[in-house]
Order: C-alpha cells, then structure tokens, then sequence
C-alpha cells in the first residue's frame, strides 16, 4: 500500500463525513441484552472521533455493537481510517463492523441494523467501499467478508435511492 493511496482513501473517508457532529450520547437504548461489554462504547463519550487511536479500538473491540446510529456514524471514520495502518484482522473492532454487515438479505436489517447503518449517506458509503475494495488488494484472509460487506453496502446505496 502506497502512502499516496492512504492518503487519497483517507481524504476521501474525511470527507464524506465531515458533516458529521460528536453525538451527546453513545449508547443504543434499544440492545435486546446489557452486560459491562457496553462500557466500552461509553468510553468513547466525549472524544473525537480524531483523538480515537488504533490502542482505544484493540481495547474496546465491541463498542461498534453499542453504538447509537448518531454514535456509530460519527465514530466510524476513526475505524475506518485507523484500518489503513491496522487492517483486520488485526484491528478487531472493524471485524465487528464487518460483522454487522454480513446481511445481503435486506430481510435481515432490524430497527438496529437500519438505526446504525442505515443512517450513512451516499458519500459515506461511498468511501466506505472504497476501502473495502483496498483491502481486498491487501491479501487479508477475509475476503469473503469483505465481499459481503461491499454487497450490503451497495444494497443499501440502492434503498436509498427508491
């Protein structure tokens, strides 16, 4: 990977959600379960987006899962350009985002699923697989992950559309 295309995927990433504002509150109210595993998305509260360092993810690797949709969006451009220096699998947290992805079946997107990234933009989307199509270049062995991700993704691009 060059730094020139780090540094193009991460102005990209920027962009697309500079719009973005810290949210007063992190948590999903909603989650059908409540165990410590949500203080990890609390420790986000109050912090950039920016300030977020690759040692906070590798520490909070299930936050993603706690996120309100406002939370989820702001924080995901620190994941997704963290992801640059420490692709998945190594940085876990973007496996739970990954995770959440894994439904191609528009049958599957809950109040949860459309709550959190349901929320993104076009351009969000956008750059966000921009990055997925970098990492599947980068020979990681979760390619089909990636895939299914990218397919969500542009699913949900086209219901945005209609």
């Amino acid at each position: 990977m060059t730094t020139s295309e780090v540094n193009r995927l991460t102005a990209l990433i920027e962009a697309a959600f500079a719009h973005r504002k810290m949210p007063p509150w992190v948590l999903y109210h909603l989650m059908p379960w409540h165990d410590g595993d949500d203080d990890e998305a609390l420790a986000f509260t109050g912090t950039t987006w920016r300030e977020v360092t690759v040692e906070h993810w590798r520490e909070r690797t299930v936050a993603p899962y706690f996120f309100n949709g406002q939370a989820f969006c702001y924080y995901l451009p620190s994941l997704l350009t963290l992801s640059l220096q420490e692709p998945y699998p190594y940085l876990l947290a973007f496996g739970s985002v990954l995770f959440l992805l894994q439904r191609s079946d528009p049958n599957l997107w809950d109040d949860y699923f459309l709550g959190n990234i349901g929320q993104l933009t076009h351009a969000e989307i956008a750059a966000f697989q921009a990055l997925l199509v970098h990492l599947s270049g980068c020979g990681l062995e979760v390619q089909a992950d990636l895939d299914r991700a990218f397919t969500t993704l542009e699913l949900l691009k086209r219901r945005a559309k209609s």
